[in-house]
């Protein structure tokens, strides 16, 4: 119950940081969102985001999950904050670093559906689809996560 109940609580602080990286992205305030974004990989994770981008996106999951003992839910979060690091970048202009940021969002969400196969994740099914597309470069930035 105490593992529940601190996961929900992280899932709930790291959704209040995530809605404010948004909207310092939809009011052009990049420098300050990158900095949120730094602030909450701190907060949760025992990495900083250099090894996040240079680890390869097809082995992010596991390395994350072996070595950091990652769980579900922490992965998930990282694929969020990802996804939200490489809409700023798209929104910048800066194509190479909003690819790795969103290949390693799209790499960590497919883990997350290999990992239970039988359970379809409409939400997941949304952000895979929608960072396929903009990593195919056939759409705008999101609006929200």
């Amino acid at each position: 119950m105490v593992r529940r109940d601190y996961f929900l609580k992280m899932i709930e602080e790291a959704g209040y940081a995530l809605a404010r990286i948004l909207g310092l992205r939809k009011e052009g305030r990049y420098e300050e969102a990158f900095d949120l974004i730094n602030d909450t990989l701190k907060s949760y994770f025992p990495f900083d985001r250099e090894l996040v981008h240079h680890t390869s996106p097809d082995d992010l999951g596991e390395f994350l999950v072996h070595e950091h003992k990652l769980t579900e839910e922490h992965l998930a979060l990282l694929a969020d904050v990802l996804r939200a690091e490489g809409d700023i970048w798209y929104a910048r202009g800066e194509w190479e670093n909003a690819n790795s940021s969103l290949r390693r969002a799209l790499a960590l969400i497919q883990y997350l559906d290999n990992i239970h196969p039988e359970e379809y994740s409409f939400d997941r099914a949304n952000k895979l689809a929608e960072i396929k597309a903009k990593l195919k470069g056939e759409t705008p930035p999101a609006t929200d996560i």
